[in-house]
């Protein structure tokens, strides 16, 4: 083997050569194991891209101003306003996740009592309408009944006679003792006669019952009319407000009536049982003429009436005849409003048409 050959010392010093540029330098050793994916990263020299995605987010949130610890905080959940105070206070220490489930599950339970009370309110109204028809047409079948009892009883009674006849005590006894067949045919016809007959005769009284109170209805309602109506007269005729002349009227309008033609009979009955006029009676017509001739006698009588003026008579002579008419209707007028009277009215009326 030849010696090594020394190097010559006045030749210069070889040049430092320079590192070739690579893949970084791998961090310095370590005892831990590394991932699969870390030795990947390590040999191509490429970032892990989840941390370059976090250092990328992180840089973005950094440059607007934005860190997680400025995020607004989640709003807390409600306890139902139903839970006592006691179990707001339980619900208000557990996790969120607890409360959610917790709020979850009485939604739900509220949901199916509201579909409960919705399911029995329909089937209440299916079931009030059921009794509602069936009350109907019990009370059809009722009245039905009620309007053919008194026809079922006669038959009842018709058939009851044709089979039987009208037996004695001793002949029912002796059909007990010696044709036991016959006496429960006619136990049993004579319990329906009996039957139905009681029942007609409580329909009958119930019917009396009803017409009864019917009648005073309508005798309180007529009595209730009366009064207002008087009121209302005595309000368009005060006249007849004074009581120590109430009788005097009453005898006068009797009077003019009977005149007319009503029968005092029949005002005596109409006074106390309402009978009705029709507008067509001719009595009605002849009182509403004979009431508008007097209101335009009263009209015409206040309206003055210039007569010419006479010329000038001798002591001794009558009066021109327009100045004894205008005295007269004076008078009749004059007379009319002390009394009232339709007599006075109808001499008014006369006067003025001869006039």
């Amino acid at each position: 083997m030849s010696e090594p050959t020394q190097p010559d010392a006045d030749a210069p010093a070889p040049e430092p050569i320079a590192p070739t540029p690579g893949p970084s330098s791998p961090p310095p050793a370590s005892d831990a194991p590394i991932t699969a994916r870390e030795a990947a990263t390590l040999i191509s020299g490429q970032p892990d891209q989840a941390s370059a995605d976090k250092a990328d987010a992180a840089s973005r949130k950094e440059s607007r101003g934005e860190t997680e610890a400025q995020e607004p905080p989640e709003e807390s959940l409600k306890p139902p306003r139903s839970w006592s105070k006691q179990e707001k206070e339980a619900f208000a220490a557990l996790p969120r996740e607890h409360q959610e489930v917790f709020l979850a599950r009485e939604r739900a339970r509220e949901a199916d009592l509201q579909l409960g009370f919705r399911q029995a309110a329909e089937q209440r109204k299916a079931a009030e309408a059921l009794a509602q028809q069936a009350e109907q047409a019990q009370a059809q079948a009722r009245a039905a009944y009620e309007r053919s009892l008194p026809q079922e009883v006669l038959l009842l009674e018709a058939k009851y006679r044709e089979e039987f006849g009208t037996p004695t005590e001793a002949e029912i006894a002796e059909w007990e003792s010696t044709d036991p067949t016959r006496w429960i045919r006619w136990n049993g016809a004579f319990q329906r006669v009996t039957r139905a007959r009681w029942e007609l005769q409580q329909q009958q009284s119930q019917q009396a019952q009803q017409q009864y109170q019917q009648q005073q209805q309508f005798m309180q309602n007529a009595e209730a009319w009366k009064a207002e109506e008087t009121q209302k007269f005595l309000e368009k005729a005060p006249e007849w407000k004074d009581p120590a002349t109430y009788g005097s009227k009453v005898a006068d309008m009797m009077e003019y009536l009977q005149e007319i033609g009503f029968e005092r009979e029949f005002l005596e009955r109409a006074a106390n049982e309402f009978l009705p006029i029709q507008i067509h009676d001719h009595r009605f017509q002849l009182l509403a003429w004979k009431g508008r001739q007097y209101d335009k006698a009263k009209e015409a009588a206040k309206t003055p009436h210039r007569a010419p003026v006479p010329p000038v008579q001798r002591p001794g002579v009558a009066p021109a005849r327009g100045e004894a008419n205008e005295a007269r209707f004076k008078d009749l007028n004059r007379q009319l409003d002390r009394s009232g009277n339709a007599r006075d009215a109808a001499r008014l009326i006369a006067a003025m048409n001869g006039r």
